[in-house]
C-alpha cells in the first residue's frame, strides 16, 4: 500500500466520521441553520463548477477512445451525467409520491422498496466519493484536504435529508451502509480494482447525482436563504480550489 493510499484512508475515515457526528452537528448549528444552509450551497456550487465539470472534461477522452466509431462519442460522458441527474430526480420524486404515505401492507412494501432503492443509490454515491479520495491523495495532500472538507460538509446535509425521509430505518441501518460505501470506494481505488473506463462512466453517472443533490438539498430556498453567506461560501471555496 502506498503512502498516498494511507492518507486517502484517513480522509475516507474523516468523511465516515461526518456521518457519525452529523446529528450532533445539526443540533449545535440549529441557531445558524439558515446561514449554514446558504454557505453550504455556495461551497457545493463552487465544487460542481470548479471540480466536477473540469473532471468530466478530462475524462471524456477515456470514453471517446473506447467508442471512437460511435456517433458523437465525446458527448457520451455528458449523456451519462444526464442519466445520473434524471435518476436522482426520479428518486426524489418517488419519495414525495403519496404511495410512501399509504398505510397497510401495500404501503409498508412500498416504503421498504423505496428505502432500499433510495439509500442504495446514495451508497453508490459514497463508493465514488471514497474512490475519488484516492485520486485526490495522489494529486496532492492539500487537494485531498480541500476535497474531504467539502464532502464532509456535503455529507452532513445528505444525512439530514435521509434522516428526515426515512427516520429510524436510516439512522439504524442506512447511515452505516453509506459510511461503509466510502470505505469500499477507498478500497477499490487503492487496489486498482476498477478500470479507468468503468470509473469514468461511474463518475459521469454519479456526477449528475452530485449536481442535482446539491441543487435540491443545499441551495437556499427563498424562506431560508442568506444571500451573502451563499456568495461568501462560493467565493471562499472557489478561491481555494483555483489555488490547488
Amino acid at each position: 500500500m502506498q503512502e498516498t493510499d494511507i492518507y486517502a484512508l484517513i480522509g475516507a475515515l474523516v468523511i465516515c466520521a461526518a456521518y457519525a457526528l452529523a446529528a450532533s452537528i445539526r443540533r449545535l448549528s440549529t441557531r445558524f441553520k439558515k446561514r449554514w444552509a446558504a454557505a453550504s450551497a455556495g461551497v457545493s456550487l463552487a465544487y460542481v463548477f470548479l471540480d466536477i465539470i473540469p473532471e468530466l472534461a478530462e475524462r471524456s477522452h477515456v470514453i471517446q477512445e473506447a467508442a471512437r466509431h460511435a456517433f458523437n462519442p465525446i458527448k457520451r460522458i455528458y449523456a451519462i451525467t444526464l442519466m445520473g441527474m434524471l435518476t436522482f430526480v426520479a428518486l426524489a420524486h418517488v419519495g414525495k409520491s403519496k404511495g410512501h404515505e399509504d398505510h397497510g401492507e401495500q404501503g409498508e412494501q412500498y416504503a421498504s422498496w423505496y428505502f432500499l432503492v433510495h439509500v442504495g443509490g446514495f451508497v453508490l454515491y459514497n463508493v465514488l466519493i471514497g474512490f475519488l479520495a484516492v485520486g485526490r491523495a495522489h494529486d496532492s495532500i492539500p487537494s485531498l484536504c480541500i476535497f474531504v472538507f467539502a464532502i464532509a460538509l456535503h455529507m452532513v446535509m445528505i444525512d439530514g435529508m435521509l434522516t428526515e425521509i426515512h427516520g429510524r430505518g436510516y439512522t439504524r441501518w442506512g447511515r452505516k451502509a453509506l459510511a461503509l460505501g466510502v470505505l469500499i470506494g477507498w478500497w477499490l481505488g487503492s487496489t486498482g480494482t476498477l478500470s479507468e473506463l468503468a470509473f469514468s462512466r461511474l463518475f459521469a453517472f454519479l456526477a449528475g447525482g452530485i449536481v442535482i443533490t446539491s441543487a435540491n438539498e443545499e441551495f437556499p430556498r427563498e424562506d431560508q436563504g442568506r444571500f451573502w453567506y451563499f456568495v461568501g461560501g462560493a467565493m471562499l471555496y472557489a478561491t481555494v480550489l483555483v489555488q490547488i
